[in-house]
């Protein structure tokens, strides 16, 4: 009789660890790691662990509601555009959903507005018929931004792939103006001269969209949905309200 019972406990503890490992297998298949890739852009990715930038943290929030490890790496522009193109289990924030681009990614969920315009230190430049006439234009290099001046027959357009040249660039009066995101170049001068820096003259908004959490074509669809419930549940939450707070002194 105690033979009997040993061996019902033993296949009954058998089938137990049976379970669990194949719930840990499913749960492993289901949720895999995935890989964050972002540049350096003030406010918005590439800032240190204790302030990412805001589209990091929207993230790492997403991640902490749905149970999805997600490392981040920081890398050129281009790098990561390129990796999430050609890699599984990759994502990309702060994404534009260019046409060229909607086939070749999985789009998850719009992260945030981001506003985009011509900045120079001379004077407000409000129509790309007008940025056509400088000698030079910056742009941040395979961006929405240089990506759109292409498209609208700019020929001179200044690609610039190292971020800290940006600001540079223009104090020096090496290009007449820059093209991008209004809080981003904003932040980046205000950390580069301080309190004492020179006036940028911004002209009219040219375009404001909506800026997107991307990731490689192939991935899964669970894990897709997964990230857009947690993405709707971190902004219903009102967290992304206290991060623009944060990282740009302002209201949403």
């Amino acid at each position: 009789m105690a033979r009997y019972i040993v061996v019902v406990c033993r296949s009954i503890f058998l089938g137990l660890v049976l379970v669990v490992s194949v719930n840990q297998a499913w749960s492993n298949e289901a949720k895999p790691d995935l890989v964050l890739y972002v540049t350096e852009i003030p406010g918005y990715m590439g800032g240190p662990a204790s302030r990412p930038g805001i589209l990091v943290e929207l993230v790492n929030l997403v991640a902490d509601e749905t149970g999805y490890r997600i490392e981040t790496k920081i890398v050129p522009w281009a790098r990561a555009v390129n990796k999430v193109k050609t890699t599984n289990n990759t994502l990309v924030p702060g994404f534009s959903r260019l046409p060229e681009r909607e086939v070749n990614y999985s789009w998850i969920a719009p992260q945030m507005a981001a506003q985009s315009a011509f900045l120079s230190l001379t004077h407000k430049i409000n129509s790309f018929e007008e940025a056509k006439t400088l000698n030079s234009i910056g742009a941040h290099r395979a961006t929405s931004h240089q990506l759109e001046l292409v498209r609208r027959g700019f020929t001179n357009v200044v690609s610039v792939d190292n971020v800290k040249q940006t600001i540079k660039m223009l104090h020096r009066r090496r290009i007449d103006a820059w093209y991008g995101d209004v809080n981003e170049y904003f932040r980046r001068w205000r950390d580069y001269h301080g309190e004492g820096a020179e006036k940028l003259f911004v002209g009219r908004i040219q375009l404001s969209e909506q800026i997107w959490l991307a990731g490689n074509k192939n991935l899964p669809k669970k894990v897709i949905r997964d990230l857009q419930i947690g993405m709707k549940a971190v902004i219903e939450k009102g967290y992304r309200r206290g991060l623009i707070k944060k990282y740009f002194g302002r209201e949403e």
